[in-house]
């Protein structure tokens, strides 16, 4: 990933699965609530280690499941 270029982050769970909305969260403390879409674009502005981290919620509002990768931006 490189920095001012937009990377696209995609969640995926096993099909059939029940989902109301993803949460992205980056470690700058920038949240994005997709709704159902299971993708955000993020441009990082800065090199370094990056946490980003998805919450993917259910139909009754309960995590179905997180999931946090590391992205090195240079």
């Amino acid at each position: 990933t490189q920095v001012g270029v937009p990377t696209t982050f995609t969640a995926t769970v096993p099909a059939g699965t029940a989902v109301d909305h993803y949460v992205f969260t980056f470690d700058d403390g920038v949240v994005r609530n997709t709704g159902g879409a299971n993708t955000t674009n993020r441009t990082f502005t800065s090199r370094g280690l990056k946490t980003v981290r998805v919450d993917v919620f259910g139909i009754g509002g309960g995590i179905i499941t997180s999931n946090q990768i590391t992205v090195d931006v240079q």
